[in-house]
């Protein structure tokens, strides 16, 4: 059993603040998530991104598992498999 997430829920954006920054906010509501040190729209972007990521990332693992139809499995469909646990258990801090 995994932990269970304890970031601020998404929809995240990617804002310009005031003083020109990118930074990310809470979609709905007044929390910023955080503030880029180096103005890099991408990185903003990207971490913007990470709740719905982390939605699909879980989603497709659920798929992954529910599909599984018994060994052999094909060496692609092991590696997705794993790498998908990995990504979900760093974003949890695992």
């Amino acid at each position: 059993m995994s932990k269970p997430t304890k970031w601020t829920p998404g929809p995240w954006r990617h804002v310009i603040t005031p003083g020109g920054w990118d930074g990310v906010k809470e979609d709905a509501g007044p929390s910023n998530i955080c503030l880029l040190s180096f103005n890099n729209p991408a990185n903003a972007d990207l971490i913007a991104a990470a709740p719905e990521l982390y939605e699909a990332a879980s989603r497709l693992l659920r798929l992954l598992e529910e599909n599984f139809t018994g060994w052999p499995a094909t060496l692609a469909e092991v590696e997705a498999r794993d790498m998908v646990i990995a990504i979900l258990a760093k974003a949890r801090g695992e």
